[in-house]
């Protein structure tokens, strides 16, 4: 078993290396620093978006660390690989849930008779 603060760690370097390979595509992209381009995010932007990316790596990762969900590092370092990913789809499910809640709830609060 792994503990929720090694995980963390392990969680951290996997995000920071898709961070850093999503980088690289975009200095090919734009065939130079992507900051410096114009229509592209500022560095600050990106500096903010791979902070909070490569945090939600951790956090996901010392999450499943402390609940036992992990057996080793290379649980821990893929978990922080696909953390990003994984609470980008589970915020647009509950978005989505959400929604249609409301819309139901609307239909039924309408007053109109059947």
């Amino acid at each position: 078993m792994i503990s929720g603060g090694e995980a963390a760690l392990w969680g951290l370097l996997g995000s920071a290396c898709i961070e850093l390979l999503e980088i690289v595509a975009a200095i090919r992209r734009t065939s130079g620093w992507p900051w410096q381009q114009e229509g592209e995010a500022p560095a600050s932007a990106l500096v903010a978006s791979v902070v909070i990316r490569v945090g939600v790596g951790a956090a996901v990762a010392a999450a499943l660390g402390t609940a036992g969900q992990l057996s080793g590092v290379l649980g821990a370092f893929a978990a922080g690989i696909g953390a990003p990913l994984f609470v980008e789809q589970l915020s647009r499910q509950a978005r989505r849930s959400s929604q249609a809640l409301t819309e139901t709830e609307a239909g039924r609060g309408s007053g109109s008779a059947t």
